[in-house]
């Protein structure tokens, strides 16, 4: 449990954005889980907050939300190997999206 704290405090760092309507829908997802606080949710809510993460990614990161998706789903069945590179670069990228499309403080 304490990686998949470790994966959604990632994605809640890295999803703090700023305003295009185009990414409407990512926002509203982004917007729940800045208001998460990771070790006080249950996996469920951890997973199902992940998965309308990667539902609600546009295309310009899709695959970068499938790959953290992915790794999600890894750690909260105990895998550790999901914390690789290419999942914290993933993790990054979405970021980076959140920051240039979204509005949260």
């Amino acid at each position: 449990m304490r990686y998949l704290a470790i994966g959604l405090i990632a994605a809640l760092a890295l999803v703090s954005c700023g305003g295009d309507d185009e990414a409407a829908d990512f926002c509203a997802v982004a917007e729940e889980i800045d208001a998460t606080d990771p070790s006080n949710t249950d996996i469920d809510e951890i997973r199902r907050l992940t998965g309308d993460l990667v539902e609600a990614a546009p295309d310009e990161i899709k695959d970068e939300a499938e790959t953290f998706g992915e790794g999600i789903e890894k750690l909260a069945g105990g895998d550790t190997s999901a914390l690789t590179d290419e999942f914290n670069e993933a993790a990054e990228r979405i970021g980076e999206y959140g920051e240039e499309n979204c509005d949260l403080e």
